[in-house]
């Protein structure tokens, strides 16, 4: 009856580096279902433990949590006015690299690749993964860190629009990153 899956967050723990050439397997379980009531109704949070092991044994545990959320007769708000985005880079969240990323996931969800379903889905342009977002934050920490973390906790703040430029920033201090939208909204961040 909650049709409308968003990505919420996750965390991803890398225990050891896998080794090179050998075959990996991935065990998935639900660990959670949660249902709860919130501004716009019944929503339910749904939380998959993914185990990613080699001949060696695991190397990488990975939560991914899910909302399932009511149909919705609203739009969501278009991007506002571009501006300058202090960040350390900058991606082109275009329909090419929106239909690559799905493939190379297996992610067949339409909202990501076809324009006039994410329109009817009540959306502006086509959505940019979250596991993308996490995925850039991943990398610019790691580089920013010299080292892959040994856990990187991450959440999905508003939503991200393809079509526009978005940037991906590192806080040094705080050693925190972030995903900031065209108009300067962050739309998810990570530690």
């Amino acid at each position: 009856p909650l049709p409308r899956r968003m990505w919420a967050g996750g965390s991803i723990e890398t225990l050891r580096v896998l080794r090179e050439g050998a075959a990996v397997s991935r065990a998935s379980t639900i660990s959670d279902i949660r249902f709860k009531q919130g501004s716009s109704g019944t929503f339910c949070l749904l939380s998959i433990l993914h185990e990613v092991a080699d001949g060696d044994g695991l190397a990488i545990r990975e939560r991914q949590d899910l909302v399932f959320r009511p149909a919705s007769g609203q739009l969501a708000p278009p991007a506002g006015p571009e501006r300058a985005l202090a960040a350390d880079w900058m991606v082109e969240g275009s329909p090419l690299l929106l239909f690559r990323f799905s493939a190379f996931t297996f992610n067949g969800h339409r909202i990501h690749y076809d324009l006039s379903h994410a329109a009817e889905e009540g959306y502006p342009g086509l959505l940019v993964h979250g596991p993308m977002q996490a995925a850039l934050m991943l990398n610019l920490a790691a580089l920013r860190l010299g080292r892959v973390p040994e856990r990187f906790d991450y959440r999905c703040l508003a939503p991200l629009h393809g079509g526009a430029r978005f940037g991906v920033a590192w806080d040094s201090e705080k050693e925190t990153a972030r995903i900031i939208r065209c108009d300067g909204v962050t739309t998810a961040e990570g530690q």
